[in-house]
């Protein structure tokens, strides 16, 4: 059995006109995990291929109910906030790339392993098949073993216009739509998965920043973000970095003094963004860093408008960014 493997990925879309042929999942505002689990060890890994293990271990709690079987499986995981609702800017106070936090702080912060997906049981790749019959093993696999730290996510066929609004209702991210006759495809996005969002949301990489004045002097004023894009006519030139506006709102006090500290050992003597940025103050950074970015609208420039921030990504590598779909439910 491989110890490494890149998840399949979504893409961003509208609800299917054929709703019957698809299944419908919350859409789990976490970090992507994969589990890789032996009769003697369970480990995870996150989808830029790191082990995560020590920073979520009581989510290894699912080993014992997997039992002797081998078996990977791929899910979110997730903390949710006092109303019950997964929360990425609180699960950021458990993504620490070298912490090993101390079992207090886990209690403050708990976790669970929402698993979706059974990619490899007992020495047999179950990817080439379609995705109701992996469903129906991981519930066969789990569904009678969800009283520790993970759950099996729930999938409705055909039945997104519902889900859809009960995710309105309980004012979740959106909903996954995944085609039932889809075959999994390791470290490909394609269309037979579909993210379809209720928030205008997604990744960023941060190329800049500027220092905050009046109260927020001498802190984080705002992050300069950008995204990378291909030269149409140039389809072989290395991708260049788009700049996509700046976010100077969603941080606690506390991030912005940590954020600007660990920005400050990045700096730049040049733009790392293609074209000019219209920003007085700029301080330019080394795009090592990606963001997650709620917005209210792409403006007639291709700027972000309304941009709040959310929380850094450990799980992507800055190259993957590039502009998602338009896409709103």
């Amino acid at each position: 059995m491989p110890d490494r493997l890149e998840p399949m990925l979504a893409t961003s879309g509208d609800m299917p006109a054929d709703q019957s042929a698809y299944a419908f999942e919350f859409k789990w505002d976490g970090v992507r995990a994969m589990c890789f689990h032996t009769r003697s060890n369970t480990t995870f890994q996150s989808r830029n291929l790191l082990d995560i293990t020590l920073r979520y271990p009581e989510i290894t709690g699912i080993g014992p109910a997997l039992g002797r079987r081998q078996a990977i499986l791929d899910g979110e995981i997730i903390a949710l906030d006092p109303r019950g609702r997964p929360s990425f800017s609180l699960l950021q106070t458990r993504a620490q790339a070298n912490a090993v936090l101390p079992g207090s702080r886990r209690a403050r912060v708990p976790v669970i392993y929402m698993v979706f997906d059974v990619l490899f049981l007992d020495g047999r790749w179950t990817t080439s098949l379609p995705f109701t019959a992996r469903h129906e093993m991981l519930q066969e696999l789990l569904g009678g073993h969800q009283s520790g730290p993970w759950r099996v996510s729930t999938a409705y066929p055909g039945e997104g216009t519902a889900l859809i609004d009960a995710a309105r209702l309980v004012g979740l991210e959106g909903i996954m739509a995944k085609r039932l006759e889809s075959h999994y495809a390791p470290g490909r996005r394609t269309g037979d998965w579909l993210k379809i969002k209720l928030r205008r949301g997604q990744e960023f990489v941060v190329a800049g920043y500027t220092v905050g004045d009046k109260s927020f002097k001498g802190t984080l004023g705002a992050l300069l973000l950008g995204y990378y894009e291909r030269p149409a006519r140039r389809r072989t030139s290395p991708p260049r970095l788009v700049y996509a506006g700046s976010v100077g709102s969603g941080f606690t006090i506390e991030q912005r003094a940590e954020i600007l500290r660990a920005l400050a050992p990045l700096g730049l003597d040049a733009s790392p963004f293609d074209e000019p940025v219209p920003k007085r103050g700029a301080v330019f950074v080394e795009p090592r860093l990606v963001a997650e970015i709620e917005f209210a609208e792409w403006t007639h420039e291709n700027i972000l408008r309304q941009p709040s921030f959310k929380g850094f990504r450990l799980d992507k590598a800055p190259h993957q960014v590039v502009r998602e779909p338009d896409s709103h439910a």
